[in-house]
């Protein structure tokens, strides 16, 4: 099931995506997405958690291309709004947009996202203004090792 999702999500984002080893060879991790979670740019924490929200990213990582990448999934947030999303893996890659996603009526929205593997944790911050910080309605995901 897990193949046939990765293989979904490459060709409907078009992105090198791939679903070998993640975190524990598992190859994928599902992080709940917290309400005003804020968490510190070098992935030791968070200096705010935030409210868990039915919103979550999956994280993985294609060994073969070094790539780690999120499918980042908004559950009835605010509808018609358009959210940056970042793919943070470390102080370097904290206040660079990676992608936009454009939520429908109900607040939902989805968004496929990759980029070369520079660290082994990573951590997904969505927000309703662009970068550099954040100064509106955003989501954050836990850092957790995103490859061994």
């Amino acid at each position: 099931m897990r193949k046939l999702f990765a293989l979904l999500v490459i060709a409907l984002s078009a992105v090198a995506v791939a679903s070998p080893a993640g975190a524990g060879g598992n190859g994928a991790d599902r992080m709940t997405l917290y309400s005003n979670g804020d968490p510190f740019c070098d992935l030791s924490g968070f200096l705010t958690i935030g409210t868990a929200t039915e919103s979550s990213a999956v994280l993985q990582y294609d060994k073969s291309l070094n790539q780690v990448g999120a499918t980042v999934t908004l559950k009835g947030v605010t509808p018609n709004q358009t959210y940056y999303v970042r793919l943070i893996q470390g102080n370097d890659d904290c206040q660079t947009d990676d992608g936009t996603v454009t939520t429908n009526g109900q607040g939902n929205g989805t968004l496929s996202i990759a980029e070369p593997a520079v660290n082994t944790k990573a951590d997904v911050f969505v927000c309703n203004t662009p970068a550099p910080g954040c100064a509106g309605e955003h989501y954050a995901s836990e850092p957790i090792y995103s490859h061994p």
